[in-house]
């Protein structure tokens, strides 16, 4: 039966567990947690196997002293393509309890169908952000816009968001323990700026720098500039990702027009001088230094708080294209 996770927490407060249970989906954050509480409840250590076989040897084999266990099985092929085994796993399981968890499934194939007439089956879907930002307000003291500015910059990841959260913590017991006490909202800010917490960057910010890069399509160009600013991009990021591209193709042109071993001599990946070798000549030299000039006097500017970050990307546009 597919149980909605809310069911299986109903399960764990009336302590009337099953034994088996087949756990689905990519969040595995809210799937550890639900690990942990199935084995607190249930007084059972768990111990992660490999194989269902596996699992099935430790059950028979014993030990002089036996103990239950909650025995935690991942992504085994070998259940999946074996239909005997779904009704029979719950009766070998003994005193022991078993969570198989497959990360990515297929609702349909026969796999699923079948086993959820059998087996306690959750499906763990991704978090939205509103929901998200009520486990990271309840772990740092951030406004609930800026929680759900964290989510969405974690793209939803409850495993991400916990890691980013320790960044956050550790940097404001940092500024308080040497007397210089920051917001926790100004501190997100900064990490961001600052590139400490990884943020993201979609297609429409790729197509935006390919625009600036070839230069020679002004209403494109427009129409991705509008795209990324309506999809709040990090200009800091945009900038840092044009100040790459600028600084690659400043490389590759300085060698002259038929350069040998690019690689060995700027360390620039294959990929990185095919993308620099379509893009010759579209800037000049001296072009291209004035635009890396301008990149890092606008990065600093936001950093001094001397050039506000919402307008370095029209300021680079008016100022380079």
């Amino acid at each position: 039966m597919e149980l909605e996770v809310h069911k299986l927490r109903q399960q764990l407060q009336t302590k009337s567990i099953y034994n088996f249970y087949v756990f689905a989906g990519e969040e595995t954050g809210i799937m550890k947690i639900y690990l942990e509480q199935l084995s607190t409840v249930s007084g059972k250590p768990i111990e992660r196997i490999d194989t269902l076989a596996e699992c099935y040897n430790r059950i028979i084999k014993g030990s002089l002293i036996p103990i239950s266990k909650l025995y935690v099985i991942q992504d085994d092929k070998s259940f999946i393509s074996n239909e005997k085994l779904w009704k029979e796993v719950p009766l070998k399981l003994k005193n022991n309890l078993l969570v198989m968890i497959y990360t990515k499934i297929d609702k349909r194939t026969k796999f699923f169908k079948e086993t959820t007439k059998e087996v306690e089956y959750v499906v763990f879907n991704p978090l939205t952000a509103a929901l998200l930002s009520k486990y990271i307000t309840s772990a740092v003291k951030l406004s609930n816009n800026a929680a759900i500015k964290l989510a969405e910059v974690c793209e939803c990841s409850y495993n991400r968001c916990m890691i980013e959260l320790d960044k956050l913590k550790s940097y404001i017991d940092y500024r308080e323990s040497i007397g210089n006490y920051i917001d926790a909202d100004k501190a997100l800010d900064f990490l961001l700026s600052e590139g400490v917490i990884y943020q993201p960057i979609g297609d429409i910010a790729f197509k935006f720098i390919d625009a600036v890069m070839e230069r020679n399509n002004i209403k494109k160009l427009e129409y991705f500039r509008i795209k990324v600013r309506d999809k709040k991009e990090s200009q800091m990021l945009l900038l840092s990702l044009l100040y790459t591209n600028f600084r690659n193709l400043f490389m590759y042109q300085s060698l002259g027009p038929d350069p040998k071993e690019a690689g060995n001599k700027t360390g620039m990946s294959g990929f990185e001088i095919g993308m620099a070798k379509g893009r010759v000549n579209i800037y000049s030299l001296s072009e291209l230094k004035r635009a890396l000039d301008i990149i890092q006097g606008l990065e600093y500017g936001v950093k001094i708080g001397t050039i506000e970050e919402d307008i370095t990307i029209d300021y680079f546009i008016a100022q380079v294209i």
